[in-house]
């Protein structure tokens, strides 16, 4: 009786891919075509399409036609919820060990599940989380990616086995959450799901897995494709964006408030510093470098209590912002674009 609830209780494969899909009709048939070489059969694809209105859906069954039928690939078509709500679905479906996911206009890179399946059969102590690299790119043509460097997500490669707190301190404080830059031991996800109705649902609740995390591998080696898409919210900001970077902020400083752990508490307020830092970004393209002052220095007052309670070593750019806000926003100005053209021939 044992070994038949040991054997009902097993994951059917060793990792599940997840990909939240809307109206992503001329990127999503690239991204599949980067998946199909990766595909294992011990490895499963979850798509989830997100209520969309263009020909995605139709894509996307065109693209896999009877690979539908098979055992390791599920299409879930589910109204418009948004990516929170097609992660936390695509979550419930899968039943794989481990757990990944993609952008729909994203790609996998050659080798993705040769890298990660020689991780995950030759540990000699199971990961929990495992980092690896990216690529940025433009566009693709044929097989060439147009605009394409190195994206180094990963600030602790190589590392394997048990992580220490500098490992974790490292991370937290350069603060790269990316969700796709990493695979999951499924255990840490029970109990959380991705925020509804809010954007940087991977700022909230990455750090989330690895305060449940202990052993973490990295590699140096890009295994995604990372496309710079103009149509991102990061790229068009709105109020929105500000209340839910805010809402990041206040869940993390409560988070460091309660607890007993002085490494968590260490940790949530990194996550709550980086934030404060994006959250500055983030105005200063709606309003512009003096216009946006206003909000930051209201930001920076409230985060900086924490600051002034807690001696934290920050990277130079957030600690520069709790420093002189003004003195920051000057050091980004210089540092942009629109100030750099100027100089250009």
């Amino acid at each position: 009786m044992f070994c038949a609830e040991r054997q009902r209780l097993m994951p059917d494969f060793r990792l599940s891919l997840i990909v939240a899909t809307y109206n992503l009709e001329n990127m999503i048939e690239p991204a599949l075509a980067s998946i199909m070489p990766e595909l294992r059969d011990a490895m499963e694809l979850v798509i989830i399409d997100d209520g969309s209105t263009d020909g995605t859906r139709e894509v996307i069954r065109r693209f896999l036609g009877n690979r539908l039928d098979q055992e390791n690939i599920q299409l879930i078509e589910q109204p418009n919820g948004g990516v929170s709500a097609a992660r936390n679905h695509g979550l419930r479906a899968a039943r794989g060990e481990y757990i990944a996911f993609l952008d729909g206009d994203d790609l996998l890179l050659p080798g993705y599940g040769d890298r990660l399946f020689d991780i995950l059969d030759h540990s000699t102590t199971l990961p929990d989380i495992v980092e690896f690299n990216a690529i940025r790119f433009d566009q693709v043509e044929g097989e060439r990616f147009i605009n394409s460097y190195p994206f180094n997500t990963t600030v602790v490669a190589p590392c394997e086995g048990e992580a220490s707190e500098e490992t974790f301190k490292r991370i937290f404080s350069h603060g790269w959450w990316f969700l796709w830059a990493r695979i999951y031991r499924r255990e840490l996800f029970e109990g959380l799901e991705f925020p509804l109705g809010r954007r940087y649902e991977d700022m909230f609740l990455l750090p989330q897995l690895y305060l449940r995390a202990t052993r973490i591998t990295a590699i140096e080696t890009p295994l995604i494709a990372y496309r710079c898409n103009m149509e991102s919210i990061t790229r068009n900001p709105s109020q929105k964006d500000l209340e839910d970077i805010e809402a990041v902020i206040d869940y993390y400083l409560a988070l460091a408030r309660k607890s007993t752990s002085e490494l968590t508490r260490t940790l949530a307020l990194h996550v709550a510093f980086q934030a404060t830092l994006f959250y500055k970004n983030i105005n200063n393209d709606m309003y512009g470098y003096r216009r946006a002052l206003p909000n930051i220095r209201r930001m920076v007052k409230k985060v900086g209590v924490s600051r002034r309670q807690h001696s934290i070593e920050l990277p130079f750019n957030t600690r520069a912002l709790f420093l002189s806000p003004e003195l920051s926003n000057f050091y980004s100005f210089l540092k942009s674009t629109r100030f750099m053209a100027r100089f250009r021939t």
